[in-house]
């Protein structure tokens, strides 16, 4: 029995993935550089978003002439709520069970990471200012052991250098 169960997981998992463990349908692909369009197709630095069997995303981060993904996240949350992007840097907020998910990824010198990962039960505020990108996300609170909330805290405020 145990052998059937570890067995269709595993087949379950596969067949949300490609060998390399990457989703089938490309939803987005969103260049981290004004040109990005005009380079060889595949070639670009880029950002792209997948959608996996079931609707779970997944975000995928791309140097510039590299033939796989430099960073994979696979996100098990289906909806966008937020979806921000300006050159090198893709924000994202998605809806949770008790809470919503943020997710700031950026291109360093080339270089992608995951730049935030936090959660929140509020919609986030993303602007530019300047050459930033400023994404504010309201803090979660819980109640004391009488059941009171505290007062509720100013917005944590992220800065994001934006490389055209």
């Amino acid at each position: 029995m145990r052998m059937i169960l570890a067995f269709l997981a595993l087949q379950a998992m596969l067949s949300r993935t490609d060998a390399q463990g990457l989703c089938p349908k490309v939803s987005a692909t969103l260049f981290s550089r004004v040109n990005g369009y005009e380079e060889p197709e595949g070639k670009a630095e880029r950002f792209e978003l997948r959608r996996c069997p079931g609707g779970a995303i997944q975000v995928l981060c791309w140097q510039q002439s590299v033939d796989k993904p430099s960073l994979v996240s696979d996100i098990d949350d289906a909806v966008y709520q937020v979806l921000y992007h300006k050159f090198n840097i893709l924000v994202m907020q998605t809806l949770g069970g008790a809470s919503d998910h943020v997710y700031v990824f950026t291109f360093e010198s080339g270089i992608p990471k995951l730049a935030l990962q936090t959660a929140t039960k509020d919609e986030i505020s993303v602007h530019s200012e300047g050459d930033f990108v400023v994404v504010e996300v309201q803090p979660v609170t819980y109640p004391s052991s009488k059941g009171e909330f505290p007062p509720t805290p100013k917005p944590k405020k992220y800065r994001f250098k934006s490389e055209p």
